[in-house]
């Protein structure tokens, strides 16, 4: 019997070719929908096999509770925190990720945010345009190579941070309770507690995933923690910064900056305060810090292979994120 699989947000790319090239090998019936909100959702999931959600849109019990069928999610993104985990285990339904599409990307963002607000690059820019010649708005700056860089969180993308910076930067710390100190020392970095890396880094950059564990780490606390020249950036989750503690911290001049990618809420909102703060000290988008031609292309068809994994093949999805999930459908690991 031919298996059918939704792709709830089919907008988010423009199209769904590179799903259709995999999974039409198998006879696999496609439904792409532009789901806005949960009752989009359950209209369109209830009879698929699998189902294919992007990162900004939540997934939360009732929507996963409306999935008769569905042997497998797969999430458009690394993280998972957009899914109600505990709801797809006890329904049997595998949930997988894509862990690896867009490390060399997110990694070259953080450093391209990094750069810009070592540098001070928007205050020149805007400087210039005002008819304001020298660096003399920008002083004081330490030469790259004089700063301590710390990475929060030492998965993929932190170490590849660390080895990209590494040969620029003074020292590299780094706070990961998970990580081996031996596998830190291995890569050049100098495990500490995440108090010591806020007190010590020049530049500190998040690579931690969202959990109840992390909501927030970074907060007043923290941020009155840091040096008023350091940097802070954010490529990972929006919600391990507390948004009005950081707009306090970049008005009264608690830390030297903020770069970030990612947001509380998203697409952000217009009463987000980081929109009308205005500082030069301040550098956001849009959560394209993922985004190549290659690493897209990567995206959908890695999402399309770990459903076939389960649909076709009867395996466990290569990234299973909610591993004491029995599922419905009889699978191998």
């Amino acid at each position: 019997m031919d298996k059918k699989v939704v792709i709830t947000n089919y907008e988010l790319f423009g199209q769904v070719e590179n799903e259709k090239e995999i999974m039409g090998k198998y006879n696999i019936k496609i439904e792409a929908y532009q789901c806005k909100n949960e009752e989009d959702m359950i209209k369109v999931v209830k009879d698929a096999d699998g189902v294919i959600v992007p990162q900004y849109l939540p997934l939360p019990r009732r929507v996963i509770e409306a999935m008769n069928k569905c042997q497998v999610i797969v999430t458009y993104s690394i993280g998972v925190d957009h899914i109600d985990m505990k709801t797809a285990t006890e329904q049997g339904i595998c949930v997988a990720n894509v862990p690896d599409y867009c490390v060399d990307e997110v990694s070259n963002h953080a450093i391209a945010l990094i750069m810009a607000l070592h540098r001070r690059l928007k205050t020149l820019d805007q400087g210039i345009r005002k008819m304001k010649w020298g660096y003399s708005e920008i002083r004081p700056i330490k030469r790259l190579a004089m700063n301590k860089l710390g990475i929060v969180a030492l998965g993929r993308i932190g170490r590849e941070i660390a080895r990209k910076m590494k040969p620029s930067v003074a020292e590299i710390l780094g706070f990961d309770p998970y990580l081996p100190r031996e596998t830190a020392e291995q890569l050049g970095i100098r495990l500490v507690s995440l108090e010591e890396l806020l007190k010590e880094s020049d530049i500190i950059t998040l690579h931690a995933p969202l959990t109840e564990e992390t909501y927030h780490m970074i907060g007043t606390k923290e941020l009155k923690m840091m040096r008023n020249t350091a940097i802070l950036v954010n490529v990972a989750r929006g919600g391990l910064i507390d948004e009005n503690s950081l707009c306090q911290a970049l008005r009264e001049g608690w830390i030297g900056g903020a770069g970030l990618d990612v947001f509380e809420e998203e697409p952000i909102t217009t009463n987000n305060p980081l929109l009308v703060l205005d500082k030069d000290t301040l550098i956001i988008t849009p959560h394209a810090a993922w985004y190549s031609e290659e690493s897209l292309t990567d995206l959908q068809r890695k999402a399309a292979e770990e459903v076939i994994r389960v649909l076709i093949e009867k395996k466990f999805p290569k990234a299973l994120m909610n591993k004491g999930v029995k599922p419905k459908a009889n699978l191998i690991a």
